[in-house]
């Protein structure tokens, strides 16, 4: 039998968050192979497909049928058929079976093509293009598998092509979109919740942790922290009621006690050093306005931060990254990533609260 390889998707300098959660769950360490993309270093079987589909901080799994380069690429998308490994199939169909779900013959084909690499016939243009691709792809599955039909708008299979630079894949979707959307009401400006995730393992959660985002829109990041592990209180508020509500909704009446109100971050009701955790998707003055300017808004919120933090707690703020943001002095830097959200070059600072003797 084949050995199968695991792929995750996630955002493009997350992997590292990514990796150490992947470990966590018992799985191999993962290596980035394309920007966003990690492969398992070793081959995986039915166990470790269904620990994989515990991971937060990953938007979707894949098995790899064929890796490569671009010419290889072109040899493969020449052939007449495309026939995918015994194994391959049944693992998908596993994991559809975990999820209610069962194959139905529903098929899309996708290709994800970054960093264009030009032919050599001197017009400039490039060498693959995304429907070429999948067209193709689709072409070669149905000759291989006639009972299949195309449905794009409601497959049951994903076969996709990654295409960077001169590197090229081929791989199975495992995961449907509400593994990476968690089936949440969205506020606007809602965070994705993978990212909420590796948000909540920067800030080394705990079972004692008060945990507080003054910011919660629709509460991505506390049902996040809840998924995470024990913890003594989540709280949370937002500006906005509609954002509230959302929130509210998200949690039913789960994930108790947790405490949501209507709120300025700038101004909180809270005591000094009453919270020993704070994560936050700041506003970005795009989908919502952040008064008084980004900069300004984000550095109330970080002196907000270190008021309610108790000495060598944590923050973990997130704001775009060409925003300069005065923080205070107490708050001392212990890491920061720089990744790409949604287009958005943006920055994850973590921060841990001196004590006010130091």
């Amino acid at each position: 039998m084949r050995c199968m390889i695991l792929l995750a998707t996630g955002a493009v300098g997350l992997e590292s968050v990514a990796t150490e959660e992947l470990r966590g769950l018992g799985l191999a360490p993962a290596e980035p192979v394309l920007p966003g993309i990690l492969r398992l270093r070793r081959p995986v079987g039915g166990g470790d497909l269904a620990a994989a589909c515990r991971a937060r901080t990953v938007d979707d799994l894949y098995l790899e049928i064929w890796a490569g380069d671009r010419d290889g690429l072109r040899r493969r998308l020449a052939a007449p058929t495309w026939v995918v490994a015994g194994e391959v199939l049944a693992a998908h169909r596993d994991v559809l079976a975990a999820s209610g779900r069962r194959p139905r013959g529903r098929i899309k084909t996708t290709c994800f093509l970054h960093g264009a690499h030009r032919g050599h016939g001197g017009h400039g243009q490039a060498d693959l293009r995304r429907q070429d691709v999948e067209l193709r792809m689709a072409r070669q599955l149905r000759a291989a598998y006639p009972a299949w039909r195309l449905e794009p708008e409601r497959p049951d299979a994903e076969f996709v092509a990654f295409v960077s630079g001169r590197s090229a894949i081929l791989a199975l979707r495992l995961t449907d979109p509400g593994f990476r959307h968690r089936h949440y009401l969205r506020a606007p400006g809602a965070l994705s919740p993978t990212v909420a995730a590796a948000l909540v393992r920067l800030s080394r959660p705990g079972p004692r942790d008060r945990l507080l985002d003054p910011c919660c829109g629709g509460g991505t990041i506390l049902l996040e922290r809840a998924q995470a592990g024990p913890y003594l209180e989540l709280l949370g508020g937002d500006q906005s009621p509609e954002a509230v509500e959302v929130a509210r909704l998200n949690f039913g009446n789960r994930h108790r006690p947790w405490q949501l109100h209507v709120w300025d971050a700038r101004a909180l009701p809270l005591a000094p050093a009453s919270v020993n955790r704070v994560i936050s998707n700041l506003p970005f003055g795009v989908q919502i306005s952040a008064s008084g300017g980004v900069a300004a808004f984000a550095a109330a919120c970080l002196r907000e931060a270190q008021r309610v933090l108790e000495p060598q707690g944590r923050a973990v703020f997130l704001w775009p990254r060409d925003v300069v943001v005065a923080v205070p002095e107490l708050l001392a830097p212990e890491a920061r990533l720089s990744f790409d959200l949604a287009g958005q070059a943006v920055v994850a600072s973590v921060w841990v609260r001196r004590s006010d003797r130091d």
